[in-house]
């Protein structure tokens, strides 16, 4: 399971509840008994970030959108400024929110 889901990301199938199912279900299916106490708990945003990642992707996604587009100088590049920022003190500039804006 481990390397099916290192090696394809959110577009990996991995087992769940006795069947091989994409990554992105097996994620809702878990997180749906757990919806009620999240919110008792009060931790419903955290839980939320997850979903958030589904809907948006990874850091590896965002990092395969801008290779595609600008090669590995490119993903360096993305790579110092989203851990930096544009005045390179840190994060200060807005991080794409999407594959999708990276890919524009």
């Amino acid at each position: 399971m481990s390397f099916a889901a290192t090696r394809d990301g959110l577009g990996a199938r991995v087992p769940f509840d006795g069947a091989v199912v994409p990554v992105r279900d097996a994620t809702v299916l878990a997180h749906a008994p757990v919806g009620h106490e999240a919110v008792e708990l009060g931790c419903w945003d955290e839980l939320m970030l997850v979903q958030r990642i589904l809907e948006h992707g990874n850091g590896a996604d965002r990092q395969r959108a801008v290779a595609e587009r600008a090669g590995l100088r490119g993903v360096l590049d993305f790579l110092v400024t989203d851990t930096m920022g544009a005045t390179g003190r840190g994060r200060s500039a807005p991080r794409a929110s999407s594959v999708e804006e990276l890919s524009g």
